[in-house]
């Protein structure tokens, strides 16, 4: 009777953390075959909700000066590219990703870092984040990886 009991328990323990929602942050996948290999190339591929489309033209603008490298590519993959990014871009879309994203970003939203937008801001805070950095040595605020193992794939757990 003690074991009966015992499973029941077990049972619906592992039911109830079925059910719960997951505390991880998601994207969808991104679906352009050009952001996928030419930013794959060199970086993480980042999600074009994280950032709102005045900054994601920024940033497409000169991309012979991409953060300090030459990252140019030819016509056809920086228009294909730019026109994912900006038609994905947290200001655009309306998935929950995209909302959560471009909270706190004002009337004009501009910032060219993904580092530097108010939620990557408000999900690590300085103490947290830095001894965690440490930690794990992180090189990076950008290497989402060494924290998120799923980030790639659009999954950010806390």
């Amino acid at each position: 009777m003690r074991n009966y009991f015992l499973i029941l328990l077990l049972a619906a323990t592992a039911m109830s953390a079925l059910s719960r929602p997951s505390a991880a942050e998601t994207f969808p996948p991104i679906t352009s075959q050009a952001v996928n290999k030419e930013c794959g190339d060199c970086h993480m591929v980042y999600f074009a909700e994280m950032l709102p489309r005045r900054s994601w033209i920024n940033i497409m603008k000169d991309l012979s000066n991409h953060f300090g490298e030459d990252a140019s590519i030819d016509t056809k993959a920086k228009s294909e590219i730019l026109t994912y990014l900006v038609n994905n871009a947290s200001d655009v879309a309306n998935n929950r990703a995209a909302r959560k994203w471009r909270q706190g970003l004002g009337a004009n939203p501009v910032t060219e870092r993904i580092i530097t937008a108010p939620r990557f801001i408000e999900k690590h805070d300085d103490s947290e984040f830095t001894a965690m950095w440490k930690k794990l040595g992180v090189k990076s605020k950008s290497d989402c990886v060494a924290c998120h193992k799923e980030a790639q794939q659009g999954i950010f757990e806390d």
